[in-house]
């Protein structure tokens, strides 16, 4: 190599060693899998069970940094694709799959990083997300798309509230008190039931798979999913039938279509979220959610007609924690964004 290729060499040999790899990392110094696995475990060695609310407090001490640090990457990066990948208006019970859901994937080298976003659909709009599920690799111990490969992911899931101002606040919600007794949840998941749906024989992938393509075992909502033009979506055609079957007016279906399909990256951004993460990051707080309260006195007129974050389980009327949290009124929410214009409720368009 003449003097002039070794110049070169050592060039790029430095611009190699300068570059910032913490967001495409695998095997992290911080993190260990078999830790991770022995923080999700519910037993001991003898049977017993563990202090489950401890558990799930160490395991989001040991996972926060890198978990933030990821979605951190994901929310600023213009590679980051989106689907949309369910819409249901729930049963008021213990479903917690109710809303619409945005899905959002970032992948980087070995990296993949995915958020599933739970919009909420109430007074004939889409609200501000108050749920965000994240799965990212941090490992490479399995091949990946092949079996085993689901766990090289960690999980965690925040709620979302959202005061007078358009920055939410990030909460931690525990399924479980100091006493092992599961905490009243509007939604029963945890970090110990989460890896349950993401199984290597998982039935919910089969949902987002593509004639011709094999499954990916990593991911329940498959890479071929985010190809798709999002008026294909299963979750934007799940609401495009609700809304018709509403007989919903022409005006709203079409300002629908623009934020959700036409402007759909400024309609899909969650303002003040990158903020909220870089806060949580260096503060490093675990903000608790109390459990749900009961509501007294409550006699619902018809199902759709019940204030938010209200549900009935075992017999009881609950409130959803979040709202204890935060203003009892929707105004705190903002809504989809079509050209800075609010897209209008039924109401609003005569």
């Amino acid at each position: 190599m003449n003097q002039s290729g070794q110049s070169l060499f050592l060039i790029f040999a430095l611009i190699f060693l300068v570059l910032p790899l913490g967001a495409i990392e695998i095997n992290p110094d911080h993190l260990d899998q078999s830790k991770i696995e022995a923080l999700l475990t519910m037993y001991d060695s003898q049977g017993n069970i563990k202090n489950l609310s401890k558990q799930e407090q160490d395991y989001t001490h040991y996972v926060q940094h890198q978990v933030l640090s990821d979605i951190l990457t994901l929310y600023s990066s213009n590679a980051t694709k989106i689907t949309y990948s369910h819409f249901s208006m729930g049963s008021r019970g213990l479903d917690g799959a109710d809303g619409f859901h945005v899905v959002k994937r970032l992948d980087l080298d070995m990296k993949t990083i995915l958020v599933n976003e739970r919009w909420p659909f109430e007074n004939d709009r889409i609200a501000l997300p108050d749920e965000i599920r994240i799965r990212t690799r941090v490992f490479g111990h399995a091949q990946r798309g092949k079996p085993g490969a689901e766990k090289d992911y960690v999980v965690m899931r925040y709620r979302l509230g959202w005061k007078s101002g358009d920055t939410p606040v990030i909460y931690e919600e525990p399924a479980y008190d100091y006493g092992n007794k599961p905490i009243q949840r509007r939604a029963h998941q945890n970090v110990f039931n989460c890896k349950e749906c993401h199984r290597s024989e998982s039935q919910f992938a089969k949902r987002f798979s593509s004639a011709g393509i094999p499954i990916d075992p990593e991911v329940i909502v498959q890479p071929s999913a985010f190809s798709k033009p999002l008026f294909e979506s299963i979750g934007y055609q799940e609401f495009s039938s609700y809304l018709k079957d509403g007989n919903y007016p022409e005006d709203y279906l079409k300002a629908v279509e623009n934020s959700l399909v036409v402007n759909y990256r400024a309609s899909t951004q969650v303002p003040g979220l990158i903020k909220a993460i870089q806060e949580k990051m260096e503060s490093r707080e675990y903000m608790s959610l109390g459990g749900d309260s009961q509501v007294f006195n409550f006699n619902p007129s018809g199902l759709f007609s019940w204030p938010f974050g209200v549900y009935y389980d075992s017999g009881i009327y609950w409130k959803d924690s979040i709202e204890e949290m935060m203003e009892s009124n929707l105004g705190r929410f903002v809504w989809w964004i079509d050209n800075n214009q609010l897209i209008p409720s039924r109401e609003d368009i005569k």
